[in-house]
């Protein structure tokens, strides 16, 4: 299996210091009230998390509302107080339902508590190879913040819907698993984008006359030559990591953009979606999310190709 892992800087306005606080649980969660499950897929093809440069504390199945722990990884002792802090974990799930409505969330399976180091706030990969179907996401438990209320300012916000942005722009609803070789509209690495898809339709606004003239490693002067094209510098990365970047703009910013850069119009066009429209309204409603400032600290997400 070839993985290949992204790695984005988000576009630094302020930087936000986070400090270790109390989750607002009551301490009445603890390794008893998880039951254990054997991870099993019917065709074979399960695919371990990944854990490159990653420490993977814990991995829960979902089931709607509710995580099901499957297994405590084998960890470092610097990190068992987080692996073992399973109310954060908790904490740090219903921060995530809060922001995500359930019926947008059908294709996240699995949910990973992660140890980042500061660094890294969260990844997504298919949880079966070959397959769209199911994805795993991983929250870092060090960039979780104050998790007593879902602020669009936190930091776990943010990284909750990017994330949530990937699987929202590649599920099968999105891409078709296919050989880019078959492949006439652009192929995400996980498959071969649909014609009216959302990637595929950001691809021709913005990505198509300049896609094969920078690689990735080639990201910083992408964004230097276009600035006017993307909304941070990571989205520079490639088409995958611009369209969750949008989509994270599109729904933190208080006001959709009425500009005329390209960016400004990659954030109209998914405003012209109704259904995302719709999406965007139930998240900045939750209750407990305040207005935004649109101010991040510096962080990596990983997204992972299969």
């Amino acid at each position: 299996m070839k993985c290949s892992r992204f790695v984005f800087f988000s576009t630094l306005l302020m930087m936000l210091v986070f400090t270790a606080c109390e989750p607002y649980y009551e301490d009445d969660f603890g390794a008893d009230d998880f039951m254990d499950t054997a991870q099993e897929s019917d065709d074979g093809d399960y695919i371990e998390p990944f854990a490159d440069d990653l420490t993977i504390l814990t991995s829960y199945e979902i089931q709607g509302n509710e995580i099901i722990k499957l297994k405590d990884f084998d960890v470092k002792n610097k990190y068992l107080i987080d692996q073992q802090d399973y109310s954060k974990h908790l904490a740090m799930w219903d921060y995530y339902i809060a922001l995500i409505p359930i019926e947008h969330r059908r294709y996240i399976s699995e949910f990973l508590i992660i140890h980042g180091e500061g660094d890294v706030g969260g990844y997504v990969e298919p949880v079966v190879q070959g397959s769209l179907d199911k994805w795993r996401m991983g929250l870092s438990i060090d960039v979780g913040g104050d998790l007593s209320t879902v602020d669009l300012q936190a930091e776990l916000a943010y990284i909750i819907v990017h994330e949530f942005g990937h699987v929202l722009t590649l599920n099968p609803t999105q891409v078709v698993v296919q050989e880019e070789s078959s492949c006439q509209t652009f192929h995400t690495g996980e498959g071969c984008s649909k014609v009216n898809s959302y990637i595929n339709s950001l691809f021709d606004l913005a990505w198509s006359d300049i896609y094969n003239q920078y690689s990735e490693e080639e990201a910083d002067l992408l964004y230097e030559d276009h600035k006017d094209r993307f909304v941070s510098d990571y989205a520079a990365t490639n088409p995958g990591e611009d369209i969750a970047e949008v989509f994270t703009t599109y729904v933190i910013e208080q006001n959709v953009r009425s500009g005329h850069s390209i960016a400004d119009k990659k954030i109209q066009l998914l405003d012209s979606y109704p259904e995302l429209q719709s999406l965007r309204v139930q998240i900045r409603q939750v209750p407990a999310v305040r207005l935004i400032n649109n101010k991040h600290k510096k962080y990596q997400h990983a997204r992972i190709n299969n």
